[in-house]
């Protein structure tokens, strides 16, 4: 089983601009707040 909640991630945007972002989701609800916008210069390089 899963914990239920709200949790803090880390995802990528592999299908855009390949960024990380963080991202808050809930797992009770089932529902995902609204992402922040990844900072300019954090690019990944690999």
């Amino acid at each position: 089983d899963n914990p239920k909640g709200l949790f803090l991630e880390r995802w990528r945007h592999t299908a855009g601009c390949r960024r990380w972002f963080n991202m808050a989701r809930d797992t009770a609800a089932e529902a995902a707040a609204k992402p922040a916008k990844p900072a300019r210069n954090q690019r990944s390089g690999s």
